[in-house]
């Protein structure tokens, strides 16, 4: 269908439009020209809901490289579906914010732009249905996040965290490659849906298991898991819209598509739901023991994103465990924690969307998101603690907030684990939700730090550089105010969400269980009492204990064991690589070319060395080769002692001298050969770089011969006699070996094909123009590089622009 394919497109044109727009549209307004990009794009997918809903799927291919199977195909279904109204709608009410959020002093044009390209890329992963096609938005995703994140480059701690994230979400992208080649190896195919139905396939082959890590280490760094998180603190340096955006609703979700989307494919081992739940809670159990320790709101929410996306990850996990049940009653329960995983994966995107948001207006109002010096602003700022209850709350998992109704059903799906039967030890089946439940605690607890900390206690007198607290302008507020409504309005109507949205999800997460009775579940908000109610409440009691005496118990983070984080091993890593690197370099990069040479000329006969040894057929046929004649050993004779003779030269022009004498020579062997065209071309060439040498080295110094080592001369003369050898030893085996069909069968018909009698005059008349218009395009770029080195050099008087 047309329309998804324009809804990729439509973000890239909008995104090469907004520097020249820019242009008219100065400051903000530019940002209501964005806005209409995504307002656009929600409308055109939302109006295909119903029809989702009652089965329907969109799927549309053009050719892209058809010799390599891979063709630019895009499918819409309901699992796509949910990221694409995500993409889109969160994206609209980002934009809407950062258009009062951004001041007209930043760089305006340039931050919508990159936000239009991750907007593109984001639909471009989601809507894809060709693996390679998939894996270029996927890095598109990592570049464009990288220019979000560095938006404020003249930021130290910015452009380390814009780094930072794409090292390892870049890294993760390469694994993922690698998991895709090797899931085309198995079936030929890189079509998703073909994929699906040829699981089996996959199943049995010896590359599945790797494959399937291959393609997590992908899911894992994109979606911020352990031990991959680390990145997603940092990125924190970027704009609070960025961060609303990129780190709650979008990118950091691009993984857990990726995890729903290959569960089918994947989920018959319980290899896929030992890695994925247990890797899940463990994010979830680091990241909200972790934020409970941070000063700074918006490190908060970014290790509270870190948690929450583990309890997705683990939710998916459990889900898996439907593909390797047989009784319907046991399939029901674990594709309920799927449904669960998606319906909570909405929720967070409410709240956590409108939590970002809610902290950038106290940075932006404030000056301030240090937690210690803030305090008694609910009062003060009411609009803006209503909507930080609302969305602290639904997080928490409180009534009657969205939150309250997935993590029910989070509880729900970790006590189902009972019923696998693949787990050995009652114990272990315990351990998940147990894990699950402390980790609960701990959300419990920094969501209480957001409200109680920063809304209501003592009003701190502004310190220096901090402004006066003041309730934002409304202008600011609707964004939040939209999405904190959402979690409210979720909570009263969660089943029209369940059957419009979640239903035609399920659907493509489990297509052999489509129809089954309870793959869609009646989403309730009073369970009865049950285990999961009593967890919440458990929940709820410790963690107001914890809270009241947090003063108390939180100087544990202060112990050794508990201060050491991955960020350090990281840095000490990147350290001990740039040491390495640095080493490496000053090794053979000494400024020498001969060094340079010998170091290519080893790396030649390192390659040649490997080929022969692999081919293992020295077969030399002399059987058709031409008598030579007396004239032309004479001329060989003369190229011989000429080459050998340039190296005990003691002059520059000696050298030149039997260099022509070369030269020349080799003029003479084409003229023997009958190739007069061949050798008037050498004659010239050759004619013309002897009198420039000769008028260059004219102005340069007198040749001094170099006094080198005994042990160096023995190196340097191996390695070219070594060289010489192996082109010999290719030249003589060519004539003994046909690997490939005869191309002479074109030269019969050179007349026909090419307008010509002579075959190789028509070869250059076709394709030297081609040849011509590259090198053109060649000496261009160069050209604009010098250009732009002559307008940047540095003007006397003036610092340059990275020492300010």
């Amino acid at each position: 269908m047309i329309t998804v394919l324009l809804a990729i497109f439509i973000p890239f044109i909008a995104a090469g439009l907004v520097p020249f727009i820019h242009k008219f549209l100065t400051g903000s307004r530019i940002g209501w020209f964005v806005i209409t990009i995504p307002l656009f794009l929600f409308a055109l997918l939302i109006r295909l809901v119903p029809s989702l809903s009652e089965g329907a799927s969109y799927l549309y291919t053009l050719p892209w490289i058809p010799s390599a199977d891979i063709y630019f195909s895009t499918h819409l279904d309901g699992l796509s579906m949910i990221f694409a109204l995500l993409i889109t709608g969160i994206g609209s009410l980002v934009v809407l914010y950062s258009i009062y959020y951004l001041s007209e002093r930043e760089a305006i044009g340039r931050f919508y732009t990159y936000l239009l390209l991750f907007m593109g890329a984001m639909l471009g992963v989601v809507l894809s249905d060709n693996l390679i096609v998939l894996y270029v938005f996927w890095e598109l995703t990592s570049i464009s996040s990288f220019l979000l994140i560095a938006f404020w480059y003249h930021r130290k701690q910015s452009r380390y965290g814009a780094k930072k994230s794409m090292l390892i979400t870049v890294t993760g992208g390469i694994f993922m490659l690698v998991g895709f080649l090797m899931l085309y190896t198995i079936t030929g195919t890189f079509n998703l849906q073909e994929l699906i139905a040829m699981r089996e396939v996959i199943a049995a082959d010896s590359l599945f298991i790797p494959a399937m890590l291959l393609v997590l280490v992908g899911a894992f760094t994109k979606s911020a898991q352990f031990p991959f998180h680390i990145w997603l603190p940092d990125a924190m340096e970027a704009p609070t819209p960025v961060s609303a955006y990129l780190h709650s609703a979008t990118m950091v979700k691009a993984g857990i598509y990726l995890v729903a989307r290959f569960t089918p494919i994947f989920a018959g081992d319980t290899t896929w739901f030992f890695v994925v739940s247990c890797v899940g809670l463990l994010t979830m159990l680091w990241g909200s023991v972790n934020a409970v320790k941070q000063t700074d709101l918006k490190a908060l929410l970014a290790f509270s994103t870190v948690s929450q996306l583990g309890m997705i990850m683990s939710l998916l996990g459990i889900g898996s465990l439907a593909f390797a049940s047989s009784e319907s009653t046991h399939i029901a329960l674990f594709t309920a924690a799927t449904f669960a995983a998606l319906f909570h994966m909405i929720n967070h995107s409410t709240f956590k969307g409108s939590l970002f948001m809610v902290v950038g207006i106290l940075d932006h109002e404030l000056g301030t998101r240090n937690i210690q010096r803030l305090g008694g602003l609910a009062t003060i700022m009411p609009i803006t603690f209503t909507i930080a209850l609302i969305g602290s709350f639904s997080m928490a998992g409180l009534p009657p907030f969205n939150g309250f109704l997935s993590k029910e059903l989070f509880f729900e799906a970790m006590l189902s684990l009972k019923e696998a039967n693949l787990l050995s030890m009652d114990s272990l089946v315990l351990l998940f939700p147990i894990v699950a439940w402390v980790g609960s605690i701990f959300t419990f607890i920094y969501c209480m730090i957001i409200v109680f900390q920063t809304f209501f206690g003592k009003v701190h007198a502004p310190v220096p550089g901090q402004r006066p607290a003041h309730e934002a302008p409304i202008q600011m507020l609707i964004s939040p105010m939209v999405l904190g409504s959402l979690v409210v309005l979720i909570f009263i109507f969660p089943n029209l969400l369940g059957t419009y949205i979640l239903g035609p999800a399920m659907n493509a997460v489990y297509p052999q269980f489509v129809g089954m009775p309870g793959l869609v579940p009646e989403i309730q908000v009073w369970h009865g009492w049950g285990m999961p109610i009593f967890m919440t409440i458990g929940v709820v009691i410790t963690g107001v204990l914890l809270y009241c005496f947090l003063r108390y118990w939180k100087g544990i983070y202060s112990l050794g064991f508990l201060q050491w984080t991955l960020d350090r091993s990281y840095n000490a890593l990147l350290q001990r690589i740039e040491r390495v690197a640095s080493v490496v370099t000053k090794t053979y990069m000494t400024g020498s070319v001969r060094d340079y040479v010998a170091y290519i000329m080893l790396f030649f006969l390192a390659l040649v060395g490997i080929g022969l040894l692999g081919f293992q057929q020295f077969i030399f046929d002399f059987s058709n080769d031409a008598v030579i004649e007396i004239n032309e050993s004479i001329i060989i004779f003369v190229m011989m002692c000429s080459s050998v003779a340039i190296l005990f030269a003691k002059s520059r022009i000696t050298a030149i001298i039997l260099n022509g004498v070369l030269g020349y020579s080799i003029a003479i062997l084409f003229v023997v050969f009958r190739a007069p065209d061949l050798a008037l071309t050498q004659i010239i060439v050759e004619t013309v770089t002897t009198v420039l040498f000769l008028l260059c080295f004219y102005y340069l110094p007198e040749w001094k011969n170099e006094h080198k080592s005994i042990s160096m001369r023995v190196r340097n003369g191996l390695i070219a006699v070594a060289s010489g050898v192996a082109v010999t030893v290719i030249a003589l085996l060519v004539q003994g070996h046909s690997l490939y069909p005869s191309i002479s069968i074109y030269y019969e018909t050179a007349s026909r094909l090419a307008g010509g009698l002579n075959v190789v005059n028509t070869i250059l008349g076709d394709f030297r123009a081609f040849d011509t218009m590259l090198e053109v395009l060649v000496l261009f770029i160069a050209g604009l590089g010098v250009y732009s080195l002559v307008k940047l050099r540095r003007k006397k008087g003036v610092d340059h622009p990275e020492e300010k």
